[in-house]
């Protein structure tokens, strides 16, 4: 819980985000959220972690409720969270929309298909119950492409397996549909259904034929 709510947009003489985080440091990239009129929402910037992962962390231009101080914090998207690729997209009102999971994903996508309008939601797979698609609702065109991640995740082991030391790659691997990318643009599908689009869910390889998370990028 914070005092801290974000402002949404960026007020135009707001200074420069901070470059670096307090514990984490100088992130490896950084991706701009705008409104389908360029105005800044704010940002998402990926830090690696010490186990050689990655963590995604939002910067907003936020308020503070008591003081009425105004500044950049790190802290999530207000709810119903922006998609990222707004702007993008109202440029680019008659082409076809394509989902991919994540802003790297979304950049890839601008690069080998710029034809189609590359869009995503923050949080990752988890986050679409919590992203805003009523912004695409009065599109001319309504019609989107979903490229899922081809995802590679296996049956979790049963406390029992685990304390018997068994091998978690010796579990079988998740039906396609129950794949963490794959369940994620399934709910991207019903959400833009609602709003009479039209939609097609890319073909990609079945789990296992390719690494683990393999995708647009």
């Amino acid at each position: 819980r914070t005092w801290w709510a974000p402002v949404r947009p960026v007020p135009v003489d707001a200074p420069a985000p901070p470059k670096a985080h307090p514990h984490r440091g100088v992130p490896d990239r950084m991706w701009m959220y705008r409104e389908p009129d360029g105005g800044l929402i704010g940002y998402v910037c990926r830090f690696r972690t010490a186990e050689g992962g990655k963590d995604d962390i939002p910067l907003c231009w936020a308020r503070h409720s008591k003081s009425g101080k105004s500044e950049w914090r790190w802290l999530s998207f207000a709810d119903p969270r922006p998609l990222y690729g707004l702007d993008r997209a109202a440029a680019m009102p008659e082409a076809s929309l394509l989902f991919v999971e994540g802003e790297k994903c979304a950049e890839a996508a601008g690069l080998l298909l710029p034809e189609l309008a590359g869009l995503t939601w923050p949080g990752g797979c988890n986050g679409v119950g919590k992203a805003d698609f009523t912004s695409l609702a009065e599109r001319p065109v309504k019609k989107a492409l979903l490229w899922p991640d081809c995802d590679a995740k296996r049956e979790k082991l049963t406390k029992a397996e685990k304390e018997a030391g068994v091998d978690s790659a010796s579990k079988p691997l998740l039906p396609a549909e129950q794949q963490p990318g794959m369940k994620a643009m399934l709910a991207v599908a019903e959400r833009l259904h609602a709003l009479g689009y039209k939609v097609w869910l890319i073909d990609i390889p079945a789990p296992g034929e390719k690494p683990d998370g393999w995708d647009i990028a």
